[in-house]
């Protein structure tokens, strides 16, 4: 497919490409009759010519996700084809990744890491509740909004598409090494103790700058299954005790020692350590 920013692709305008891989290509764009700001993945016409299982998987995932409405999960609009290529409709989130945000600032205050993890336990929730569980919870997948809210982007839509593309045995591992519980890294499926393990990941990230543990993925899977992560207190300034004691928990190798789930998580950190900082609200514009 040739470069569409520019052009009116459908009853698109495109405004910019965002990125593409073999599982196809993102674009910003906005609906020429509703002026409504979305992105556009495109999949390959390739992947999905003459592939009606997925393209009717597709549309009964798409079906569930657009029954969703909340204020931390980016919208999934629909599933369409245009101009012979299926196209999956999403939310454009301004704001920037959680990702980009600690590349500039490095690290985060106790009272803004928490707001965060209160948003996406919360998304998390109601991603279960309506049936959604393989997710990729990492902070290139949040947005930051410009209200300070935190957004999860589901990328299930992704998953379904590789995993049927490119099979695989058993459960496929959803995830970055970095931020997936060792027993999700062994095949296990994934459950309210296994995201609580990786928000747990990304809060201890938050705080210090960087995860508990870093290298390739091979040696990461491994250090998940075998090694203590390093104190937080060593590792990160003033913070509360009640944090550190929630992210040791919910980093236990044993999921039977962590929280049962992200919002049994969120509860016990409560909102009483807002004397630890301010309240974090992005201010840059539409994410890039």
């Amino acid at each position: 497919m040739y470069n569409l920013v520019g052009h009116k692709w459908g009853p698109y305008s495109i405004i910019a490409h965002i990125g593409q891989d073999d599982l196809g290509v993102v674009y910003r764009a906005q609906e020429v009759t509703s002026g409504r700001r979305v992105r556009l993945w495109i999949l390959p016409f390739s992947m999905t010519r003459d592939n009606d299982a997925l393209k009717r998987r597709l549309e009964m995932l798409v079906s569930r996700l657009q029954g969703l409405s909340h204020p931390h999960v980016a919208a999934v609009h629909g599933l369409e084809e245009v101009e012979g290529h299926l196209c999956v409709v999403l939310e454009d989130v301004p704001g920037q990744t959680l990702r980009e945000v600690l590349i500039e600032r490095k690290r985060l205050g106790a009272h803004q890491a928490n707001k965060i993890l209160q948003d996406l336990a919360a998304a998390v929730e109601a991603l279960y509740q309506a049936g959604i569980q393989d997710l990729d919870l990492c902070p290139s997948h949040v947005v930051l909004t410009p209200s300070g809210q935190a957004v999860l982007v589901v990328c299930e839509v992704i998953h379904l598409v590789r995993s049927m593309a490119i099979p695989s045995r058993g459960h496929a591992v959803v995830g970055s090494p970095v931020y997936i519980a060792p027993e999700m890294a062994k095949g296990s499926p994934p459950n309210g103790r296994s995201a609580v393990y990786s928000l747990g990941i990304m809060l201890y990230e938050m705080l210090t700058g960087h995860p508990p543990f870093e290298g390739g993925d091979a040696e990461v899977i491994l250090a998940h299954q075998n090694l203590a992560p390093p104190p937080l207190s060593q590792a990160a300034r003033r913070v509360p005790q009640a944090v550190e004691q929630a992210v040791t928990r919910a980093l236990a190798k044993d999921p039977q020692e962590r929280y049962a789930a992200p919002l049994e998580m969120a509860d016990d950190l409560g909102e009483d350590i807002g004397a630890y900082g301010g309240c974090y609200a992005v201010t840059k514009g539409l994410l890039d």
